[in-house]
């Protein structure tokens, strides 16, 4: 029997988009709450899961995945047989890549920063969070229009890693409706089977 633990908090975007995929793939899980208001992230037993102190973290039997885009990867490679979330091209798998790393960077800076500034008051830079989260939007738009979903005409693990935090920031900034290609773009991807909504 299959045994899924996933160490995360609700707030978070990096693991709203790993639970997403969870429910895409109907996996059964046990979701542990990691309080990052009390610094539990940085407790000497969450530090011996993941040296980093940071969540999502994804425990399967006795391997343990850190990073909520290797987790993503790593989930499509065990559970996905028939390579749908991660196809076995190589050059699709380069750009699933691309997007991953984007994902992990401008996303970051830009659409997730926007929110923690605003909705989490967190200290930042708003300003540049928001230039950041335009250009982005700018990318994303131009290439959601040669194509449906942001690598082919199917969806992968790339659009499950930049949803929740697009998602997130409409609660910053109206921006987002300036890019009709992400609007369509989210419904598609709201309309996935198993589709859990962020919080």
């Amino acid at each position: 029997m299959e045994e899924v633990k996933l160490y995360g908090h609700p707030l978070s975007g990096h693991t709203h988009k790993v639970s997403l995929f969870l429910s895409i793939l109907q996996l059964e899980y046990e979701f542990i709450i990691i309080d990052l208001k009390k610094q539990q992230q940085k407790s000497t037993s969450f530090l011996s899961i993941n040296p980093l102190g940071q969540v999502p973290v994804l425990k399967h039997n006795s391997r343990i995945i850190c990073d909520s885009n290797a987790i993503l990867i790593y989930l499509a490679k065990t559970f996905d047989k028939s390579d749908f979330w991660y196809p076995s091209s190589t050059i699709k798998q380069a750009q699933v890549q691309r997007l991953l790393s984007i994902a992990a960077g401008p996303l970051v800076n830009g659409p997730a920063t926007v929110r923690a500034i605003k909705v989490l008051n967190k200290p930042g830079n708003f300003d540049l969070a928001l230039e950041t989260t335009i250009q982005l939007y700018h990318f994303l738009e131009q290439s959601l229009a040669k194509q449906k979903w942001m690598v082919s005409n199917k969806p992968t693990i790339a659009d499950v890693a930049l949803y929740s935090y697009i998602k997130l920031a409409e609660a910053a900034t109206d921006i987002g409706q300036d890019f009709p290609n992400i609007q369509k773009w989210q419904t598609q991807v709201e309309a996935i089977p198993g589709f859990m909504a962020v919080t």
